[in-house]
């Protein structure tokens, strides 16, 4: 057995195929970065700033998207690289509306032009499902056509940036490989969502039989009469009640990394926290206007904001925030969170807006933090019994992967896929969360059905007719099984509804594991393309908003599901293979349009030697302000020569108590102003309220404020 490079030596060589790859022709590609071959895992962590320059289309409401005139949470990818036994993979967890093929592509092409032996099969991008992200990257044609967004059209320049971003942190966490332990742990996390379609999830035959029973005693039946052909359900008035929230997979899992000692003994803070979690994070409604990592973007940064101080005091505890080391000194833990089984599942929200985003977000990144550092597997948190793995240095890391071709796909009993993709009417008036304009057409609501089958898309209206353009909706699409540790990920291409998600992952479990001791399984959705959704055979009739947005017809989950366990075979003994079929790809894209602003230098009138900024009073946030003159519109894409800072003056220096990395800081473009707001969590009793703080910006330009005083007057 070879004897696994040192961290240090993975680091020397990536810098240096980087430094030199640049300069490399094409066809003279760098020798590939060695691969531990040892079955102790390493492991590394990263956070790539993928928020973009302003101007361009959010992405995920359709037309009904804003052009992005600021940042409210900066949009990033948490990169997580495992290596061992020869094999190495990449979770990236992003802050995108939905994964391209275009991008994974870019990226793997990236990493290997500088001898990163990462490839396509092995990397994983799963988007968050934001849709307070850019669009204009995605490789199908629908995605960037008229519907799409506010501003159609797919720019490379946008794919450049995006990949550019994830391959270059990807290659320095690869370069910063070092000995880890990892744990699986798990506990089930209810009271923050609901299942938004549930008159469609009750017509699944499997479901629990109790819920079923339930919901009958409380006269449920009432608003399961059979549909008005030419009108809505009557089930989107149905009263709320209890059942909608148990209808929905309440499962949080997470891996964490924590740095393996000399002797083989594992530190008992994590480095990292790989967190799989089933929701739509539409915490922000569709006026929005800002670049905005929404419930998920909170969620991340609550738990990283806990765990960067854990250990750090002398009895291992956590430091209380008012006496928290500054922000610039802590270590720093990092948290990605990549959705699971959400097809079906909203947050479970009094109203959509930024402070219910915010706090939802504050109590799901709690609850990762606390499954973190939870160290008995007896233990519960927040009433929830908890499963924890052991901490183990060493096993198994296979990867598998599977590019499917869906259209006239076999399903696996004789029975298959439609040929070509179609999208809903009801898909076109968005979901019961999420409604758009179109909702005036009563075509455009959910359960709106043609009143008897048409060919293989069975009752669906279909959204757009005449001739099907080449490439108008992704064709191929990749699954991936990823086992590590004693767990499995496993990636599906779209947005699962809770029944086809627990359907397949049971058939994972059964396939890779025995009756004593099935693994446990991580479903993770959105994941190197965008399928958009996948519905059970018997919901997929009631076409509600999921069913709508099923484009290869019904039997779309049963080929899913049926790919999966073909695919889970090849991990198991006495099969040592890998199927990892890569189907060739040469997108043509359309139309294609150039929205990426020209790069300015900052105005002279920018450059203020004393900036005036002042306490927010007439808000109903407290914080600060600072207003400035015109400021380039790529100034949020380039993190490195720009930042926003807040400072406090502690014992005769300026220490950085807070910057926009966090969740606090907001930009905004107004005409030919720019705004920036410093926004804190205000708690009661505060320990900041009469202290003073300063606005800075550093890079290009160097500014500072002076001190403003923090009233946080009653309201």
């Amino acid at each position: 057995m070879r004897t696994a490079p040192l961290p240090w030596q993975l680091l020397a060589a990536s810098l240096l195929i980087q430094a030199c790859a640049a300069a490399l022709p094409a066809q003279q590609l760098p020798r590939r970065l060695p691969i531990p071959t040892s079955a102790k895992y390493m492991a590394s962590v990263d956070v790539a700033d993928i928020t973009p320059a302003l101007h361009l289309s959010l992405f995920g409401h359709g037309p009904e998207s804003r052009i992005a005139t600021g940042v409210r949470l900066r949009l990033r990818c948490e990169i997580f690289v495992i290596a061992a036994e020869g094999s190495a993979v990449a979770l990236v967890p992003c802050d995108l509306n939905s994964p391209s093929r275009a991008l994974q592509r870019a990226v793997s092409d990236r990493l290997e032009k500088i001898g990163v032996p990462i490839g396509p099969e092995a990397l994983f991008i799963m988007a968050t499902h934001t849709h307070a992200g850019p669009a204009h990257y995605h490789d199908a044609r629908r995605y960037s056509g008229t519907l799409s967004s506010s501003a159609p059209g797919y720019d490379q320049q946008v794919v450049d940036f995006l990949a550019d971003r994830i391959a270059g942190k990807i290659a320095a966490a690869y370069g910063s490989l070092e000995p880890v332990c990892l744990s699986w742990r798990s506990q089930r996390l209810t009271g923050l969502t609901f299942n938004r379609s549930y008159v469609p999830f009750l017509a699944n035959k499997d479901i629990d039989a109790v819920t079923r029973a339930r919901e009958a005693e409380k006269t449920v039946q009432n608003w399961l009469a059979p549909h008005n052909e030419a009108s809505n359900d009557p089930g989107r008035s149905a009263p709320a009640l209890r059942g909608p929230e148990e209808a929905v997979d309440p499962l949080l899992s997470l891996l964490r990394i924590s740095r393996r000692r000399k002797d083989d003994s594992c530190e008992p803070a994590p480095i990292g926290v790989f967190a799989v979690y089933g929701m739509h994070p539409t915490g922000v409604p569709n006026t929005n206007d800002l670049y905005h990592g929404d419930i998920f973007g909170f969620a991340v940064r609550a738990a990283e904001g806990r765990l960067s101080t854990y250990g750090d005091r002398p009895d291992g505890n956590t430091w209380a925030s008012e006496s928290a080391p500054p922000v610039d000194e802590r270590k720093h833990v990092i948290v990605g969170l990549a959705n699971g089984i959400e097809g079906d599942v909203s947050p479970k929200l009094a109203l959509q807006s930024f402070a219910s985003a915010r706090n939802h977000g504050l109590l799901l990144g709690h609850a990762i933090e606390k499954l973190a550092l939870v160290e008995s597997a007896t233990a519960n948190v927040d009433a929830s019994a908890v499963t924890i793995g052991p901490m183990v240095s060493q096993g198994r890391l296979d990867v598998a992967s599977w590019d499917l071709r869906f259209p006239n796909a076999d399903v696996g009993d004789g029975r298959r896929l439609c040929e070509f993709a179609e999208l809903g009417v009801a898909a076109g008036g968005g979901a019961r969360d999420g409604p758009t304009r179109l909702r005036v057409l009563p075509e455009a609501n959910e359960g709106y059905r043609l009143k008897a089958p048409y060919g293989c898309h069975g009752r669906k209206l279909p959204l757009r007719t005449g001739a099907h353009d080449d490439y108008g909706f992704p064709d191929v699409a990749p699954i991936g099984l990823i086992r590590v540790a004693d767990g499995v990920i496993a990636t599906a291409p779209g947005e699962m509804t809770t029944v086809v998600g627990q359907r397949i992952r049971a058939a994972i479990s059964r396939t890779l594991g025995t009756s004593e001791q099935p693994p446990s399984v991580a479903m993770v959705g959105l994941t190197n393309q965008y399928m958009q959704y996948f519905t059970t055979e018997n919901e997929y009739p009631y076409q509600y908003y999921e069913g709508a947005s099923n484009l290869y017809g019904a039997l779309t989950a049963k080929f899913l599901e049926h790919s999966f366990i073909q695919l889970a075979a090849t991990l198991q003994p006495p099969s040592s293979t890998r199927r990892i079929r890569l189907v060739p790809f040469h997108p043509k894209p359309s139309p294609c349009v150039d929205r990426w602003p020209a790069d300015t230098e900052p105005s002279d009138a920018a450059l203020l030697s004393e900036p005036k900024a002042k306490a927010i009073e007439a808000d109903e946030t407290d914080g600060l302000v600072l207003m400035l003159d015109a400021l380039p519109l790529t100034f949020t894409s380039d993190r490195d020569h720009f930042s926003i800072q807040v400072l406090e003056r502690v014992k005769g220096r300026d220490v950085v108590v807070d910057d926009d990395r966090g969740s606090s800081i907001e930009v905004r473009e107004l005409g030919d102003k720019w705004r920036i707001r410093w926004l804190p969590d205000i708690q009661p009793d505060d320990a900041r309220c009469g202290k003073s703080y300063k606005l800075a910006i550093r890079g290009r330009l160097e500014l500072t404020t002076q001190p403003i005083k923090l009233s946080c007057k009653p309201r």
